[in-house]
This record gives structure tokens, sequence and C-alpha cells, in this order.
């Protein structure tokens, strides 16, 4: 799913309509909506992948404690809003 299909699909919600995430797909547990991030994604399969909090270290990624190790630029990289519960 990207930003595209999910809007469609959240378009008819009123605005006062909580998000909800569940733990996983056989809805074993769930969690409002605490907050969310633009960050990189690399999928290692098509189901699980990792998560960096850009393509490069920046001055201000480094003041935040960020490191080398927390950035990643290759060809299998996406942008990805990432969805964080609140527990």
């Amino acid at each position: 799913m990207n930003v595209g299909d999910l809007k469609k699909l959240l378009e008819p919600l009123q605005d006062d309509v909580i998000v909800v995430l569940s733990k996983d797909a056989e809805g074993n547990g769930y969690s409002p909506l605490r907050d969310t991030y633009l960050n990189i994604y690399v999928p290692d399969t098509t189901w699980f992948g990792d998560v960096y909090v850009g393509r490069f270290l920046t001055p201000e990624l480094e003041e935040n404690g960020f490191e080398e190790e927390d950035v990643y630029d290759g060809e299998d990289s996406q942008s990805a809003i990432v969805l964080y519960p609140i527990n």
C-alpha cells in the first residue's frame, strides 16, 4: 500500500475517527497510533525489512545522536511513512 491508496481509504472517514494499529496480521493485540515518521525502508523479504532515519548522516541527525549505522542509501531503499503505536 502507498500513501495514495491510504488517502483513498481514509477519505470518506470523519476527522475524529482514531487510528488503531494491529500488533500483527492475526489481530493478537491493538494500540492507538502515537506518531509517524518519514524514514527509509529496506525490505529483507516481501513481508519484513529494516527502517533507517535517512539516506545520509546530516549534522542535524548527528546532533540528535544518530550515527552512520542509522542511515542507508542502497538501491533497495525507499521512502516510507512509519506508523508507531502508543505501546
